[in-house]
């Protein structure tokens, strides 16, 4: 899979993953000013092919650190959040590393702060999978693991109120829709437990056999009725689905095929109206119905699919088209495709704005990609009319975006490596606005 973006929903799809967005050669440090707002969604497991850990608020990942990551997260930098709101913004919340430790903010004029225990949060070995932040989709809470294994799982609240032990390991979650639990996998069984102190967890389903789950890949799904898991069993990977209170489980699908060393919860990427889920560790990707519909494997010559549309209806994809790529929507079935932007040295990040009318997208170089100042921010319809350069004449020098709102991008310049600072850049004017600078090995914006 690609490097981890913030707030794409990027998914490697059959034999080409996406290609890594180039980003400064740092790791990402954490803000220096921003505003702050609320979450949910946090890390996917990503290999960066450079030293940055991005996320979409909702999985583990594996972070690639460099010297120059290391130098960045010894200095000590002042948190200065802006004095103001930050316009066209939805209720949206930024967690980030800075000084060994998790911050949280949003973009309401508020000022950031340390959500988790001091020294928390170390720059990570090399390789090290983690999962930084989950944050609840109602917004009050993280669930949050340090790079080692011994600091176990916590819960704490996003207004830096209480931190709690939730487990002595280290869990890859996922959060419930109503933010009451959340669900976890160890190699031979689901498990569901609720957030009251002294709850025991249920267990939702037991596997039997050499079957054996992958913890790093668990999601519940939006309506709440149902989790679902990935399992190995020899050569067999299968997707399956359990009731979340327990009961008989189902295999959706399954294929014969090598189990990647990179994947987690953003192996599974959900419609919006929860009816059906993506599932890009196969190749080629396939499209999985929850009512029990044969799934759809996608034609080999897409490249990469980023997620759904707002209304679960299509999905934005990059394909292949000779020596060049195409980005724009396609049917479920990847056949009906209507193209919204061309490119000879590919995408590296694309995404429906809230209201499905925009397509925003990073494009690189004909050569392929490169420094993140030679990357282009896009803006287009969805119906192809209308495309616009943003930020053009600025130091914008965008590796990775995501819509705060139907009006206005959180975008991650990486100007002046290592340090990555991110800017609002409005969707209708083009405008540039400094939020944060100097942000730290890991971020993440929610809700997705």
């Amino acid at each position: 899979m690609a490097s981890l973006l913030i707030g794409a929903v990027a998914v490697g799809c059959n034999q080409a993953a996406a290609p890594p967005t180039p980003a400064p050669a740092g790791a990402v440090a954490a803000p220096a000013s921003v505003a702050p707002a609320a979450t949910t969604e946090a890390a996917r497991p990503a290999t960066a092919a450079a030293p940055v850990a991005t996320a979409t608020a909702s999985g583990p990942t594996t972070i690639v650190p460099s010297p120059t990551a290391a130098a960045a997260a010894a200095a000590p930098r002042a948190v200065q959040p802006t004095s103001a709101p930050v316009q066209g913004a939805a209720p949206r919340m930024l967690v980030y590393v800075r000084d060994n430790a998790l911050w949280a903010v949003g973009f309401d004029g508020a000022p950031p702060r340390r959500i988790s225990p001091e020294g928390m949060y170390p720059l990570p070995d090399q390789d090290a999978t983690v999962q930084p932040a989950l944050v609840s989709p109602d917004m009050r809470w993280v669930i949050g693991t340090g790079p080692e294994a011994k600091q176990g799982t916590w819960l704490f609240a996003t207004d830096g109120s209480s931190q709690r032990k939730l487990d002595d390991t280290r869990v890859i979650a996922s959060w419930a829709p109503n933010s009451q639990g959340y669900a976890w996998a160890d190699e031979t069984s689901i498990y569901v437990k609720m957030l009251a102190e002294g709850a025991r967890p249920l267990t939702a389903a037991r596997l039997e056999g050499t079957a054996r789950a992958l913890p790093n890949a668990v999601s519940w799904a939006p309506q709440g009725d149902r989790i679902l898991f990935q399992v190995k069993d020899g050569d067999t990977l299968s997707l399956r689905s359990v009731s979340a209170a327990g009961g008989p489980v189902k295999t959706l699908t399954q294929v014969k095929m090598d189990l990647p060393t990179d994947y987690g919860p953003d192996a599974l990427v959900w419609s919006p109206d929860g009816a059906r889920a993506l599932w890009v560790l196969p190749s080629p990707t396939r499209v999985v119905a929850m009512d029990g519909s044969p799934a759809v494997e996608l034609p080999t010559d897409i490249a990469r699919v980023y997620g759904f549309t707002p209304d679960s209806q299509r999905l934005l994809a990059v394909w292949r088209a000779g020596n060049n790529y195409r980005l724009g929507t396609t049917d479920l079935a990847g056949k009906d495709r209507r193209e919204v932007a061309a490119a000879k040295g590919d995408f590296g990040y694309g995404s429906v704005s809230p209201d499905g009318r925009q397509i925003a997208y990073i494009r690189f170089p004909d050569d392929g990609p490169g420094p993140p100042e030679t990357n282009e921010l896009w803006l287009v319809g969805v119906d192809g009319q209308g495309p616009r350069r943003l930020g053009q004449g600025t130091d914008l020098a965008p590796f990775s975006a995501d819509w705060l709102g139907p009006s206005a991008l959180l975008v991650a310049n990486g100007e002046k490596p290592p340090d990555i600072s991110l800017r609002r850049v409005d969707a209708g004017s083009g405008a540039v606005q400094k939020l944060v600078d100097q942000v730290g090995w890991f971020f993440a914006i929610a809700p997705r």
